[in-house]
């Protein structure tokens, strides 16, 4: 369990450290665990995001959650400056919605625990 709890604080850092160092906006993030699931939630407000921006991010998370890659790289993701890391964070979650309205970008993520 301690090593799931670390991959879930380091999904957030790598969402968080993106949109800080980018855009610098509000964030308001929710964890909650159901059964051996997590649900991560962020709200990012006061986002000027462009839709080519959007769909450019989006498109980092649309690879499905590789087990075998996230037990082996997770330690090795390092603070980031650009989307690459999403591609982990991808790889280590099980289901993404991205959606944005105005300025509000809106992010989950689930992660079910793993079975090991």
């Amino acid at each position: 369990m301690k090593n799931e709890i670390k991959k879930i604080t380091k999904i957030i850092d790598e969402v968080i450290n993106y949109f800080m160092f980018h855009y610098k906006p509000f964030v308001a993030m929710t964890i909650d665990c159901k059964g051996d699931t997590f649900f991560i939630s962020f709200v990012f407000k006061d986002l000027k995001l462009s839709d080519e921006e959007f769909d450019k991010i989006k498109s980092k998370f649309k690879l499905n959650r590789r087990v075998e890659i996230e037990d082996y790289y997770w330690q090795l993701v390092g603070d980031s400056e650009n989307a690459s890391e999403f591609t982990l964070v991808s790889l280590m979650s099980d289901e993404i919605q991205f959606s944005k309205d105005d300025e509000s970008v809106y992010l989950t993520i689930t992660r079910k625990k793993s079975k090991k």
